[in-house]
């Protein structure tokens, strides 16, 4: 339960005060919490206010929970202070260090006994999340669909009866059985709020957060019955345009914008998706239709250029961005620097412009525009942009010298520097030298898990997958809800065709995480081609290749097209990725080894 453990970490650490430095100790399969227990004194850990005159073996039970701490035998302090609980049961603050400490010490069982003490001596919201959280972690769905019933039914007579609905959906999301949350918000929910727009909307969008993504679709509608004008339902319908039902729900967004355009971050998404479909005559015309109706938005020039250049319709991109400059530029001229956002568009509109011009090959014009940009205008990606041109330009050298004068004000931003850097050296064809860069990088920021990925790839790339499987460890261990992580490793595992077994739990674990990724949704198919589960192997390589037309994709999917005896289909879908990126490694690679008669 991921909020559960996050609550973990921030009730653990807002109860301390002023810390001082104790020694080290051994806390294993604690790790998580070293920092939050391994610095405190006893005064911080367990700030105890008895408002009664507590008895010798009272006292003599709280010094030792307090010497336990101090000691860092925390098996021993929890145990006590569940005891102390079931012998005296009139301290709240025992009963929250009780919870939290068997919290930490992942007893869950343990930790539900202690939060029904809590939560009878304490009636605030931190009990009360835990104590339902622990319920759902302890699979006590009824008793705690019970509690969230009554919850509602007491709000009943007030008027935040939908806020209490909408954090019910948001505990309950946190169950790791999502039937059982379904079940859990269905029962206690049933019958209880009256019929509104925005009880279908918390409604819709728990059914997304639990993967029910029908009940999603047919909520919003029923919000939209109710207030046909409801943005936020006509958004959750644009959300969810995937797969068989996106004609109808892009052509439903359309005419739900034509008749309430006023909801600008709904149209620009519905733009988006045209795009995302390449739909650009569409997606054009449809950003004009916003120009006319709203002539002092600016910004919509701006993103009718972009339009432009994902188009690869460069000329008219660049017509747009330098109209768009001009007027970023009179803006300046005519007005406070401090009331606009004129100086922060000129730096995107020079930089959409130097990448038209990167796109175009033309690198000197590209860092032209960018030497335009006054210096304390110029932003870290100016910067990192103008070494990637220099690169281009084959100034490998002068790009790396650029990377080292940026004075990085951040760990994030050094980074950020040193992946730009890499990522150089490796697209120039040194990938040994990248190897030894971000080596160096990593001992500057050891604990740096984007290096540590970006050198687990360079280590694929040279064959050597032992190293390329202990830094993806790494990763995975230091961020355990980071899908790309696990979708990394177990596509190295796919693609390289040895543990497949493991492969299928890493890339199963990164489809909780991240369910509509088309890259690990790629990643299953070809681990299910690999294991021969072709039909498997279409369903989820048709599906990625839905979300996103991937170069890489298309190749996947055509090896399942040649077995699956369709290599028509699958010569088709090669044709149709030539056309996007003809140089794409693994589409050549994949051209070749089917030999359907397509020149690589």
């Amino acid at each position: 339960m991921n909020l559960l453990k996050s609550l973990v970490l921030c009730l653990i650490l807002s109860s301390f005060g002023p810390t001082v430095l104790a020694q080290s100790i051994d806390l294993p399969g604690l790790r998580h919490l070293r920092p939050f227990l391994e610095y405190k004194v006893a005064d911080d850990i367990l700030p105890v206010d008895f408002s009664y005159a507590m008895q010798a073996d009272e006292i003599y039970q709280v010094l030792l929970i307090e010497v336990a701490i101090q000691d860092g035998n925390y098996e021993l302090a929890a145990r006590e202070s569940l005891n102390f609980l079931k012998d005296i049961k009139n301290s709240s603050a025992i009963a929250e260090r009780a919870t939290k400490l068997h919290l930490a010490l992942d007893k869950p069982a343990q930790a539900l006994e202690a939060v029904r003490y809590w939560v009878q001596l304490d009636k605030g919201k931190e009990a009360k999340t835990l104590f339902y959280l622990l319920l759902g972690d302890n699979q006590k769905t009824r008793e705690l669909a019970d509690h969230l019933r009554a919850d509602l039914l007491r709000a009943q007579e007030g008027h935040d009866q939908e806020l209490v609905l909408y954090e019910m959906a948001t505990l309950l999301e946190e169950l790791n059985d999502r039937q059982a949350a379904k079940d859990v918000f269905d029962y206690a929910s049933h019958g209880i709020l009256q019929d509104s727009a925005d009880l279908h909307m918390i409604k819709s969008n728990f059914a997304v957060r639990v993967n029910y993504m029908e009940e999603a679709w047919d909520e919003a509608f029923k919000a939209l019955d109710i207030d046909p004008s409801m943005a936020p339902a006509a958004g959750r319908i644009l959300f969810l345009a995937q797969g068989p039902r996106r004609a109808q729900a892009l052509n439903f967004v359309q005419s739900f914008l034509h008749k309430y355009p006023a909801s600008r971050e709904l149209y620009l998404a519905y733009i988006q998706e045209l795009a995302r479909d390449r739909d650009y005559k569409e997606a054009t015309a449809e950003l004009k239709r916003m120009r006319q109706a709203n002539p002092e938005d600016f910004e919509l020039l701006y993103f009718e250029a972009l339009l432009h250049k994902d188009a690869q319709q460069y000329e008219s991109a660049r017509k747009l961005l330098i109209q768009f400059i001009e007027i970023q530029k009179q803006r300046q001229q005519t007005t406070e620097n401090e009331s606009t956002n004129s100086k922060e568009m000129e730096v995107l509109a020079r930089m959409a412009l130097a990448s038209v011009y990167a796109e175009e090959k033309k690198y000197s014009l590209a860092l032209a525009q960018l030497d335009k940009l006054k210096p304390e205008d110029t932003t870290l990606e100016v910067d990192l942009e103008k070494a990637r041109l220099y690169a281009r330009l084959g100034q490998i050298t002068k790009a790396l010298d650029k990377l080292s004068s940026i004075k990085s004000e951040s760990d994030e931003e050094k980074s950020m520097v040193y992946l730009v850097g890499g990522d150089i050296l490796q697209t120039s064809g040194r990938t040994d030298q990248a190897i030894a860069y971000l080596d160096r990088a990593l001992k500057d920021l050891p604990d740096d898990n984007s290096i540590k990925y970006s050198l687990a790839m360079l280590y694929e790339m040279r064959g050597q997958l032992d190293l390329t499987e202990r830094y993806l460890r790494q990763v995975i261990d230091a961020q355990p809800s980071d899908a790309h992580a696990y979708n990394a490793l177990g596509y190295v595992f796919a693609d390289n065709n040895y543990n497949l077994t493991e492969a299928q739990s890493l890339l199963e674990r990164a489809l909780v995480f991240d369910p509509h990724s088309p890259y690990i949704l790629d990643s299953m198919g070809w681990l299910q081609f690999r294991l021969g589960n072709y039909m498997l192997a279409l369903e989820y390589l048709e599906l990625a290749y839905e979300i996103d037309e991937q170069v890489e994709i298309a190749a996947h999917l055509a090896d399942v097209y040649v077995v699956l005896g369709n290599p028509e289909r699958a010569k088709a879908i090669l044709l149709k990725a030539q056309e996007q990126d003809k140089d794409n490694e693994v589409l050549r690679q994949t051209i070749r080894r089917l030999d359907l008669g397509i020149k690589p």
